[in-house]
């Protein structure tokens, strides 16, 4: 009888063990999954401020470029 309970008792220990190294696994997993989406947000944020700063370096040549031209009019 304590033969079984021994048994028993190593089983769970070990049911126990592979659950955890389970759970830790879909934990790693999980994480790499959300650090993949933060750098994937993380690269569209620069890549859209990257854009709009284009945009405003255009707009800022345009606004030097009429200032020149102002002060070569007058």
């Amino acid at each position: 009888m304590s033969q079984n309970k021994n048994k028993t008792l190593k089983n769970e220990l070990k049911d126990k063990h592979l659950n955890r190294n389970q759970t830790n696994s879909k934990h790693e997993q999980i994480a790499k999954i959300l650090e993949y989406i933060n750098e994937s947000l993380l690269s569209f944020f620069i890549l859209f401020i990257l854009l709009h700063m284009n945009v405003i370096i255009k707009n800022l040549l345009y606004l030097k470029l009429y200032i020149i031209l102002r002060a070569v009019n007058f």
